[in-house]
């Protein structure tokens, strides 16, 4: 399962970012068309990240299952700040970062206080069988993915390209085996 959400997000950053060799004047562009920056929008990845991730902590929540919460909790919070920086635009990717954080601390705290209004803290007042975590759950997840939904169709767009950033590359790595996740970056500067 891990290696299907890496192969996702490896091809939806190969097919939404790698531009083709037939891109020049001769696939039927101008010169000028040729030469001009990129005005699409490079969100497709992060936001194919961003709901594997999302799947991954649901999944992971319902099934008590902490790691695949976690794995989901982790391309939630770098799978789009990667997909900036790989577009060039690390402030931007900084952004998501911090979005990302606010929107979980959120999330958390949304969660927290529904819980704790339904009587339902340490001091044992309030039988465990009457508190229900669904309304909290319901509007944190809401919370993440809005914040991701911003992210990923709002500030995911590409950067005008200078003659400094042409020939500069960054790749992204992701291995996972049942023992192992190694995550890596590499590239030509």
């Amino acid at each position: 399962m891990f290696s299907c959400v890496a192969t996702a997000v490896i091809l939806a950053q190969i097919s939404g970012g790698a531009p083709s060799s037939q891109d020049g004047p001769s696939s039927g562009m101008s010169p000028a068309q040729a030469a001009s920056p990129p005005t699409d929008w490079y969100g497709s990845p992060a936001l194919v990240t961003d709901g594997a991730a999302l799947t991954l902590m649901a999944a992971g929540l319902g099934a008590k299952h902490t790691s695949l919460f976690l794995l989901g909790g982790a391309g939630y919070l770098l799978g789009a700040p990667i997909n900036h920086i790989i577009n060039g635009r690390p402030g931007r990717a900084i952004g998501s970062v911090f979005l990302r954080q606010f929107a979980a601390a959120l999330a958390v705290a949304i969660i927290f206080v529904s819980y704790t209004s339904q009587g339902c803290d340490s001091d044992g007042a309030v039988s465990k069988d009457n508190c229900a975590l669904g309304a909290g759950l319901v509007v944190g997840g809401v919370t993440l993915a809005g914040a991701a939904l911003l992210d990923d169709l709002k500030i995911a767009h590409p950067a005008p390209e200078s003659a400094a950033r042409k020939h500069s590359s960054l790749t992204p790595s992701l291995v996972i085996t049942p023992s192992l996740g190694f995550l890596s970056l590499g590239g030509a500067f």
